[in-house]
């Protein structure tokens, strides 16, 4: 009996290990592309000298720094939670100087008052070891995971706002409005990915290739290639000649 379990468990070892090392690369091929767009975004700001964009660099800086715990580096859960919150933080000062200038900031001010509970509650179940009949870890990012679902909603709707408020409107080109199209997309799609976070242990295939997509688009709305951006401009009524 004991030597049945021992060979079991020595048959089973390698398999766990495949499994690691398949997500490490998973993982890996993520962090290179956060890196791409995170430089992308850095150079369009100080070219534009745009501060949005800083912003949502930054999320991707932060996002850079998580990726590294997803690829073998353990912290404590409580620093998890504090570059989660940070992250957010960025999301939001970016939607509101973004979609919100000369607007009312109650908007933005809730969203930024609801992430910090969050990270609040995280920090509280962090030290607690607070347990949802799911590891410390999962249960101490679940406050931060729902404030981040409402934010990245939240970017969607508003993404798709502008949209419908340009839809109309021939002095907008035709690119700049399937730019809004892209983020009320990849935007939508991350819902999934960061849904699932605290689980990209269990099913990092189906995470990954979200993720993936969701990063695609990404560039594709904030480095858009010429040829794509002159085929989505390719319309006369837009205002510019190709």
């Amino acid at each position: 009996m004991g030597r049945r379990s021992w060979s079991t468990t020595f048959r089973a070892e390698p398999n766990r290990k495949n499994t690691m090392t398949l997500t490490n690369f998973l993982f890996a091929i993520l962090l290179l592309m956060r890196i791409v767009i995170a430089v992308l975004l850095t150079i369009t700001s100080l070219r534009q000298e745009s501060r949005p964009v800083l912003w949502f660099a930054g999320v991707f800086y932060i996002s850079i720094i998580i990726s590294l715990f997803g690829i073998g580096i353990n912290i404590p859960p409580l620093y998890n939670v504090l570059f989660q919150y940070l992250a957010q933080v960025c999301l939001v000062m970016f939607l509101q100087n973004t979609f919100y200038t000369g607007k009312d900031r109650l908007i933005p001010s809730l969203f930024m008052g609801m992430s910090l509970l969050a990270f609040v509650l995280g920090v509280f179940f962090a030290l607690n070891n607070t347990r949802f009949m799911i590891s410390v870890e999962a249960s101490s990012l679940l406050p931060i995971t729902i404030a981040a679902l409402l934010n990245w909603g939240w970017y969607a709707a508003a993404a798709w706002n502008e949209y419908k408020a340009t839809a109309d409107d021939r002095g907008v080109q035709d690119w700049v409005k399937s730019r809004y199209k892209l983020m009320t997309a990849y935007s939508l799609l991350f819902l999934i990915p960061t849904a699932l976070a605290p689980f990209a242990s269990r099913i990092p295939l189906v995470v990954f290739l979200l993720t993936f997509v969701v990063l695609v688009l990404q560039y594709l709305v904030w480095g858009m290639p010429e040829p794509l951006r002159r085929w989505l401009n390719r319309n006369p009524k837009s205002g510019e000649t190709a």
